[in-house]
């Protein structure tokens, strides 16, 4: 995202909170949220202020993409897979795709 988006992103922001926007929140913003589009972004405000009444942070979109993200993956794994717990490993290890590390369960 570039500072021009985030401002953008700000501004919708703006119109649920009545937060003022300025330069430097825009530029960190699009620091924190380079790898998010403005459309992704923009979505998971929407999504926020549906059920949201404190003020929205950067970590809450970052959040929002990734659950969004994992969802759309292909769901590969069998009904039958391994599961670590059973095999002596006290609990699963999540990775950031959502799978154990050491067994084929899904964390969603």
């Amino acid at each position: 995202m570039t500072p021009k988006e985030a401002w953008q992103l700000l501004v919708l922001d703006s119109a649920f909170t009545g937060r003022a926007v300025d330069k430097p929140t825009a530029t960190v913003w699009a620091e924190v949220l380079a790898d998010v589009s403005l459309a992704d972004a923009s979505e998971a405000v929407k999504a926020y202020y549906a059920t949201e009444t404190k003020w929205l942070m950067p970590g809450h979109i970052t959040g929002f993409v990734r659950e969004q993200r994992q969802k759309a993956l292909p769901q590969t794994m069998s009904p039958e897979g391994k599961d670590c717990t059973k095999l002596g490993r006290p609990h699963h290890e999540w990775m950031d795709s959502g799978y154990c590390l050491f067994c084929e369960q899904r964390a969603f």
